[in-house]
């Protein structure tokens, strides 16, 4: 099973019942509750200089691209295109 951060982050509660589900537990008896509007964060990490990001982007290009095939998926944090 692959667990996207940006997916949990847009739909926690949807996530968390698909791990459970995954897992073999009752995703039923999982009681969500929705995080207060104090405690829901941007999940703001620190910010890479943009040139080092390329630089990680390049050199890490070929095993992405093979994470990506073997989960049927693109993530958007190897989209060159996307700011940070």
């Amino acid at each position: 099973m692959f667990v996207s951060f940006d997916e949990f982050k847009r739909n926690e509660e949807a996530v968390v019942r698909e791990v459970l589900s995954f897992v073999g537990a009752d995703a039923g008896r999982y009681a969500f509750a929705a995080k207060p509007p104090g405690m829901r964060s941007e999940y703001r990490g620190r910010q890479v200089h943009p040139s080092m990001r390329a630089q990680l982007r390049h050199a890490f290009a070929p095993w992405n691209r093979e994470l990506f095939r073997m989960i049927g998926q693109s993530l958007d944090w190897a989209d060159e295109e996307r700011s940070h």
